[in-house]
């Protein structure tokens, strides 16, 4: 039986196999000749193309075509293959490029690309679409000189195969004429990808995104990128390697017109760029900046954690006014040495648009957009270790540069700095961290304003300071005093000089001791009259001061006393007050004062004393009461008592 079934299904088979035969060559006595032919060409063209297109994908060829000049150009990929024509599936795909003014890095961990096999034949790899995941993008502007930016330099990304620090070098001079011109274009358009990390200069970006636009690109002749849009979320944001914003939420829409890569050189690239970029997150640490940014400057800086948002509109490189950029800390920290500064700050930058802004009409007549920083500072302090020294309840400070445009420098231009309670409650610490060793304040406190503005080079300051119960101690001077200071500052050009006119000090209650003499109950002012420090060729001070002390008879004793003068001179006739017009001069050189005129009652004084530097002090005086004259000699750090001296023998003394 088993037999039997054996047959029958062998028979069956037979007879099916006749059937599907008689059928098919029905099928080639319907279709014509000519359409079979066809058919398998195109068969054996597409099995042709698929080894064809896998060999050269493989085996590496296509990376040596492109790689005309791989200190330029370089198309690196893991593996390749392509499914059908114009398709290409790729993984661990990387372009590496550079010209004069950057360098840039892509690597895609998977993409599938729609190639323009036409546009090979070119000499132009044209993806018309791309679509992928895992994309890392790194750029770099080359400098013109590395010196003073090493701590941004080491926040910028690393590129393999490319030198660091990135430095421009000097254009050949033979560059590549056009008609021997063969290398690579690089032509992306279509672009979506996911992102995995954007390092751009020294900001690094790592977290969740997606990408679209593209670009094309002729090395050593041209570079444009479409319109291209970034959108990331809850990633984070670093300079190099140290963290500054989380939880960022941006969208980012850019382009950059196509251009010349010989023609602009250093930032001029910038005014190329069309950018919008909108973001918010919370900005972690300051420190990361000062390293980058302040790394020469010996303050550290701790903080800053708060809520940012940012929106920026560039158009051909010039910053337009919509943008702003908000901040705000409760709290930063500075530190110096043993002094700490902390305190809350709130941070506005925004575009002045020009005319009819207020701040860019303050920067220069011709009222040009401006860029601006609002500062607020409140519940700041300064303190050494534990106890606090300086106290400013509110303070606000406005900067601004009269320049827009990306491409140039950003020169400060205008500033204005307003602190209305400023409080230093323990002089005596205070001092121990400013004074000069010698020189000591035993108690009092301090508390008053400051006002300030910059413009073009021009500068108005003005402070104000109400002192209590000071008491300021050195090795043979003491004053103990309550009163009040101002210093007045002005200058047409801060480069060569500023003036302190009007500045002055008035002190009641005032005791002064020199050595072993002393005088106390006395109400001192001291009014420059005309001060000016010289910045332009060697620093130097020059002033003219009024001095008025009251009573008059105190300051005779003490000044007799000191000198070690006859006894009519101490015992002139006083008058209500003593008043001195004194004459200042201070370089590098030394000290040179001179007594124009000082006036007690029936007493006159003139004369001068120079201190030049590394040297005793020199000088003379003459002392007059009626028709007696007494003379005064300083040198070799003694005094000399020159009885009937004359008014000629003080001009030979004091030329």
């Amino acid at each position: 039986m088993n037999d039997a079934r054996t047959g029958s299904l062998s028979r069956a088979t037979i007879a099916g196999s006749t059937r599907w035969s008689r059928r098919l060559r029905d099928v080639r006595r319907r279709v014509p000749r000519a359409v079979w032919i066809v058919a398998l060409a195109i068969a054996a063209v597409y099995l042709l193309y698929l080894l064809a297109a896998n060999v050269i994908l493989r085996t590496g060829l296509l990376r040596g075509w492109l790689d005309a000049d791989p200190s330029k150009l370089h198309l690196d990929y893991g593996s390749a293959w392509s499914p059908y024509p114009g398709r290409v599936n790729v993984r661990d795909l990387s372009l590496r490029f550079q010209d004069d003014n950057v360098q840039f890095f892509l690597e895609l961990e998977r993409a599938s690309l729609t190639v323009d096999l036409l546009a090979l034949t070119k000499r132009t790899f044209h993806v018309s679409a791309l679509d992928g995941s895992g994309a890392s993008f790194r750029f770099r502007h080359k400098l013109a000189d590395a010196q003073g930016q090493e701590g941004r330099l080491a926040a910028y990304p690393p590129i393999p195969g490319f030198p660091d620090p990135p430095v421009r070098k000097p254009r050949p001079k033979e560059p590549i004429p056009d008609e021997t011109y063969d290398l690579w274009t690089i032509h992306l358009e279509d672009v979506t990808t996911s992102i995995r990390e954007l390092w751009i200069m020294e900001y690094r970006y790592r977290g969740a995104g997606t990408l679209s636009g593209g670009m094309r690109l002729r090395p050593a002749r041209e570079l444009w990128v479409s319109p291209s849009t970034l959108v990331t979320h809850d990633g984070v944001l670093s300079i190099g390697d140290r963290d500054i914003l989380v939880g960022s939420d941006a969208r980012v829409d850019a382009q950059v017109d196509a251009y010349d890569v010989r023609i602009p050189r250093g930032a001029g690239v910038l005014r190329q760029l069309t950018a919008r970029a909108d973001m918010r997150g919370e900005l972690t640490d300051l420190a990361p900046f000062r390293a980058a940014y302040l790394n020469d400057v010996p303050i550290e800086v701790e903080g800053g954690r708060g809520p940012i948002g940012i929106v920026a509109r560039v158009d051909h490189g010039v910053v337009h006014p919509d943008t702003r950029l908000e901040w705000r800390s409760a709290g930063v920290t500075l530190r110096a040495g043993g002094a700490v500064v902390n305190g809350d700050v709130a941070f506005v930058g925004h575009v002045d648009p020009g005319r009819g802004g207020a701040a860019a009409a303050l920067v220069d007549p011709d009222a040009r957009p401006a860029l601006v920083g609002d500062l607020a500072l409140g519940r700041a302090r300064l303190t050494a270790g534990t106890d606090p020294l300086v106290l400013v309840e509110d303070a606000r400070a406005t900067i601004a540069t009269g320049n827009t445009d990306l491409a140039e420098t950003f020169p400060l231009s205008w500033a204005k700095v307003d602190a209305a309670d400023v409080r230093a409650p323990d002089l005596p610490k205070l001092g121990a961290l400013l004074l000069p060793a010698g020189v000591a304040i035993r108690k009092g406190s301090a508390g008053g304003s400051i006002h300030a503005s910059y413009r073009g080079g021009a500068m108005d300051a003005r402070t104000d300071l109400v002192v209590r119960d000071v008491d300021v101690v050195s090795e043979r001077v003491g004053v103990a005093a309550s009163g009040k200071a101002w210093g007045v500052i002005s200058s047409r050009d801060v480069h060569s000089g500023v003036s302190f006119s009007g500045s002055g000090v008035a002190l009641e209650r005032a005791a002064v001791r020199i050595g072993d003499s002393r005088a106390e109950g006395l109400s001192i002012a001291v009014d420059a009259v005309d001060g000016l420090v010289r910045t332009k060729s060697s620093s130097a001070v020059d002033t003219t001061v009024g001095v008025r002390v009251t009573p008059g008879d105190q300051v005779l004793r003490l000044g007799a006393s000191l000198a070690s003068l006859p006894k009519p001179v101490g015992e002139a006739p006083a008058g209500p007050d003593a008043r001195a017009t004194i004459r200042v001069h201070g370089a590098a050189g030394g000290v040179d004062v001179r007594v124009l005129d000082a006036r007690d009652g029936d007493l006159v004084v003139r004369g001068r004393i120079r201190k030049p530097s590394r040297t005793r002090a020199v000088g003379a005086f003459l002392f007059e009461v009626g028709l007696l004259r007494v003379g005064l000699e300083i040198a070799g750090g003694e005094t000399h008592v020159r009885p009937f001296a004359s008014r000629d023998w003080l001009d030979a003394q004091t030329r």
